[in-house]
């Protein structure tokens, strides 16, 4: 990942409000916001604690390519719209790639920041089993 371009901002706990979710994307910004206790976890060597700044990632990439347009023109019910579908399949793909998950039910077994998650797995089964398929079609978009 080059992080050209993004700025990173550690938040505060207390600051983070109730979103359970350890990081987010500021597409006015370009800036991907961690939260503290997340940040002190991570470990530069364990992918699985860092798997969402690949997520932020993939937010960062669709704004850079598409523009603000684009992302307001897809967004829909999360996390069943063309934006949050690659980024999550950009996430999915970089765990199975470093052999830290084999599974999605793996992810929700290992990471407490992801287990929220789970009321969403019909949809996030499909992007984790086609997570190549997705990163794919944003490739092809590209040429």
């Amino acid at each position: 990942m080059n992080f050209d371009g993004v700025n990173i901002s550690i938040i505060q706990v207390s600051s983070w409000g109730n979103k359970h979710d350890p990081t987010e994307y500021d597409y006015e910004t370009r800036t991907i916001r961690i939260r503290q206790d997340y940040f002190i976890q991570m470990n530069k060597t364990d992918p699985l604690t860092h798997h969402w700044m690949h997520h932020e990632f993939a937010h960062h990439m669709v704004s850079r390519v598409f523009g603000k347009e684009y992302i307001l023109e897809t967004k829909g019910m999360y996390p069943d719209d063309r934006i949050e579908r690659f980024a999550f399949a950009y996430q999915f793909y970089y765990l199975m790639k470093t052999g830290t998950c084999n599974t999605i039910n793996q992810l929700y077994e290992k990471d407490p920041f992801f287990r929220h998650k789970k009321i969403y797995n019909p949809t996030l089964s499909h992007y984790w089993n086609n997570a190549n398929i997705i990163i794919s079609e944003f490739n092809e978009k590209l040429k």
